[in-house]
């Protein structure tokens, strides 16, 4: 992830960001973001379909999850 270019993501504020870093995605405090992840190589897209969440896990080792849209 930290090689997404910077059209990928759509920030919702102007100081509080998401953006690729060193060893994938970096954000500050209060940072929201819409991310759009590129397919695999290869990926079979019908089993896209039955991904419904995603786990974010922090560096403090919290997680929380959120939807998945598949468009």
């Amino acid at each position: 992830m930290s090689h997404l270019p910077s059209s990928a993501i759509t920030n919702e504020f102007a100081y509080n960001r998401f953006a690729p870093g060193p060893f994938g995605l970096r954000a500050q405090m209060g940072a929201m973001a819409t991310i759009t992840l590129p397919a695999a190589s290869g990926a079979d897209t019908g089993s896209l379909r039955s991904a419904t969440t995603l786990e974010l896990r922090t560096v403090n080792g919290n997680t929380f999850n959120v939807a998945v849209r598949t468009e």
